[in-house]
C-alpha cells in the first residue's frame, strides 16, 4: 500500500499500519474535544433554560419589591450622614444608601436578553461539538479495520465535517468581530439583530454544505459526493472546485479576518494602555498590565488547529502527493480544536460563562478576566468607572433635530426595560502582615 495520498475515493480495507496509528490519535483527541464541548454546551444550555424560565419570566415589579425589602434592612452605614450639604440634589429614591442600592439593583435586574458574547460562544461550542462528532466517527473505521465508502457512517461523517468545520470558522469570526465592536468601538448590536445574524449564519453553513449534494445528485456520476479522502470520509476529489467554493474559501476568509481583527484589538489596547501609562501618581508612573497579549491567543490557536488541514487539501488539489502521516497530524489538530476552544473561552471569558443565572442579562464582554487597565503595583484603593446609556437627539415630524431634547437609548429598551446608567466600583484591597522578631544580643 503506498504511503502517499490515494485520491481514488474508494473503500480501504484493511487499514495499513501508518493509517491505523494515525486514526487512533485523531479519534482519541476527537473524543476529548467531544466530551469537553458536550459538557460546556450542556452547562450553557441548562443555564439559558434556567434564565428563561426563572429570571426572564419573573415580573420586574416582583423582583424590585423583594430587593427593596432586602435593601431596607437597617445597617450601620445608614445611620451615618453622607449628604455633605448637598441634599436635595438627588432624587428621593437615592436619598439614602439603601435607596441608591435599591435603584442600582432594580436597573441590574431589568429584564433584557442573555449576554451577546455568551450567545455567540454558545453557538461556537455547538459547532465544535459537531466537528468533534465528525472525527469521533473514525472509531467506526478502527472497529471495522477499514474505511467503507457508501455507508451511512461515511455520508454522516462527510456531512458533519463540512458543517462542523465551516460553522466553527464562521462563529469564531463572529466572536472576533463582536469583540472588536464591543471593546474598541463600544458598540453592541441590537439583540434582534444578533438573533437574525446567528440564524443567517447557521442557514448559510447548512445551505452551502448541503446544496452541492443536491446539485451533484449525491455524486451519482463519480461514485458519491462523500467518499474516502485519505483518512476519513469527505468531499470527493472529483469536485475540487466545489470544495474550494463551498468550504475552503470561507475557511481561509475566516482565518484572515480573525487574525486581522484580534491583532487590531491588541494594538488598539496597547495604544490605549500606553496613553494611560503616562498618568503619574504619588508613587510614580501608573503602569498597566500586558494582559492584552491574551487576545493574540485566539488567532494563534485557531490558525494552528485549522491551517494545516486546509493547506494540505489545497496542495493536494495540485496533484502533489502528501504523506498520510501529515493528514493524520492535521486531522488530530483540527479534531482537538473543540477542546482548545472550551479551555480558552472558559479561561478568558469565565466572568460571563460562569456568571450567575440572574446576571446573564448583563452585557459584559468578559474584559474583567483580562484586567487590562488594572495597575499591577496598586495595593490599596478602588477603581471607579461610569457607564451611561447611548443617546441621540430626538427629531420632530419633519426629521429635524429638536433643541435640548435628548433621548436615551439602550439595547434593553426594545424589551420593555428602562435605560440604564450604572456606576461600577471595583475594590482592590490587600492586607500586609509584617512580623518583626526582636534579636537579643549580649553586650
Amino acid at each position: 500500500m503506498p504511503r502517499g495520498l490515494n485520491h481514488h475515493g474508494q473503500s480501504l480495507t484493511p487499514l495499513y499500519p501508518d493509517l491505523h496509528k494515525g486514526l487512533i490519535a485523531v479519534t482519541v483527541l476527537a473524543f476529548i474535544s467531544f466530551l469537553a464541548s458536550l459538557a460546556l454546551f450542556g452547562y450553557l444550555t441548562v443555564k439559558l433554560v434556567k434564565w428563561y424560565l426563572i429570571v426572564a419570566k419573573t415580573p420586574v415589579e416582583q423582583d424590585s419589591v423583594a430587593l427593596d425589602s432586602v435593601d431596607s434592612a437597617p445597617t450601620n452605614q445608614q445611620a451615618d450622614d453622607f449628604k455633605l450639604g448637598i441634599d436635595g440634589i438627588f432624587s428621593d429614591n437615592a436619598s439614602s444608601a439603601g435607596g441608591a442600592s435599591s435603584t442600582a439593583r432594580r436597573q441590574r435586574r431589568c429584564r433584557g436578553a442573555p449576554n451577546q458574547s455568551l450567545l455567540l460562544i454558545y453557538n461556537l461550542v455547538l459547532a465544535d461539538l459537531l466537528q468533534a462528532t465528525a472525527f469521533s466517527l473514525n472509531a467506526s473505521w478502527l472497529f471495522r479495520n477499514g474505511i467503507i465508502v457508501g455507508t451511512a457512517t461515511c455520508f454522516t461523517q462527510g456531512l458533519l465535517v463540512s458543517i462542523g468545520d465551516l460553522a466553527s470558522s464562521v462563529f469564531i469570526t463572529a466572536v472576533a468581530i463582536h469583540a472588536y465592536l464591543s471593546i474598541i468601538k463600544q458598540y453592541q448590536p441590537k439583540q434582534r439583530t444578533l438573533y437574525m445574524t446567528i440564524a443567517l449564519l447557521w442557514s448559510f453553513v447548512i445551505l452551502i454544505s448541503t446544496l452541492p449534494i443536491a446539485v451533484t445528485r449525491n455524486g451519482a456520476d463519480n461514485g458519491g459526493y462523500f467518499v474516502r479522502a485519505v483518512a476519513w470520509c469527505w468531499v470527493n476529489e472529483q469536485y475540487q472546485t466545489l470544495r474550494l467554493a463551498t468550504h475552503y474559501a470561507y475557511v481561509f476568509l475566516g482565518l484572515f479576518t480573525t487574525s486581522v481583527v484580534y491583532t487590531t484589538i491588541y494594538f488598539k489596547l496597547r495604544y490605549r494602555n500606553s496613553r494611560q501609562a503616562k498618568t503619574y501618581t504619588a508613587d510614580g508612573p501608573l503602569t498597566t498590565t500586558q494582559n492584552s497579549y491574551a487576545f493574540l491567543i485566539y488567532p494563534i490557536i485557531y490558525v494552528t488547529c485549522t491551517l494545516p488541514i486546509a493547506i494540505g487539501r489545497i496542495i493536494s488539489m495540485s496533484g502533489t502527493r502528501i504523506p498520510v502521516e501529515y493528514f493524520c497530524f492535521a486531522g488530530a489538530m483540527i479534531a482537538f480544536n473543540g477542546f482548545f476552544d472550551c479551555l480558552l473561552y472558559t479561561t478568558t471569558r469565565n466572568s460571563i460563562i460562569f456568571s450567575s443565572v440572574r446576571e446573564m442579562d448583563m452585557q459584559d464582554t468578559g474584559l474583567s478576566t483580562f484586567t487590562f487597565l488594572t495597575p499591577p503595583a496598586r495595593q490599596f484603593g478602588n477603581v471607579i468607572s461610569v457607564e451611561t446609556a447611548k443617546r441621540k437627539k430626538r427629531r420632530d415630524e419633519n426629521g429635524k433635530k429638536k433643541a435640548n431634547a435628548w433621548q436615551f437609548l439602550d439595547d434593553q429598551a426594545e424589551f420593555g426595560c428602562a435605560p440604564q446608567n450604572s456606576i461600577h466600583l471595583d475594590f482592590i484591597t490587600s492586607v500586609v502582615i509584617e512580623r518583626q522578631q526582636a534579636s537579643l544580643g549580649r553586650s
